[in-house]
């Protein structure tokens, strides 16, 4: 996770890469994602919501490019190319915006009710998008579907939404 003070803005990251599809963390990763997001997001100006799209389009790039060499080689899993998730939350004046691929989940509470939350990219996320009449998705595995990563397409920004604190 990471906390950044941006004048009037404030910066909350929160990135969970993975070097292959049994482990669920990998700090290098992490880590890698977290300071590629801070410096493309430092190389923006303008509104917040296209600052977001701008900083997740070339972190996410820079990171499918620099992230291979940093996984050590193992031959189980060499066909499994690392990726990651990416929260990033940013507080401006009286509105809280929020960017996300992957499964982190981000709400926001008034006392104790949740008032607003992101989505997260799961499969059974999608199920229930696309199957809102069904009330049994037990058998739908819990697999997280949008990734940061070599498969990942340019087509799929991350999801955005904003409210007011």
């Amino acid at each position: 996770m990471r906390l950044l003070d941006d004048g009037a803005l404030k910066l909350a990251l929160l990135a969970n890469a993975y070097d292959s599809s049994f482990s669920t963390c990998w700090p290098l990763g992490s880590r890698l994602l977290l300071d590629l997001f801070v410096d493309a997001w430092r190389g923006t100006s303008g509104p917040v919501r296209g600052r977001l799209l701008a900083a997740f389009a070339d972190a996410g790039r820079r990171f499918c490019e620099q992230a291979p060499p940093l996984v050590a080689s193992d031959a189980d899993w060499s066909d499994d190319p690392p990726g990651a998730t990416l929260m990033a939350v940013v507080v401006e004046g009286a509105t809280a915006h929020a960017a996300w691929i992957g499964a982190d989940l981000a709400v926001l509470a008034r006392g104790a009710e949740a008032v607003w939350q992101t989505t997260p990219h799961t499969l059974v996320e999608r199920f229930r998008r696309e199957h809102p009449d069904l009330a049994d998705r037990s058998a739908v595995p819990n697999l997280i579907v949008r990734t940061i990563g070599p498969g990942a397409t340019e087509a799929e920004p991350p999801d955005y939404l904003n409210t007011a604190l």
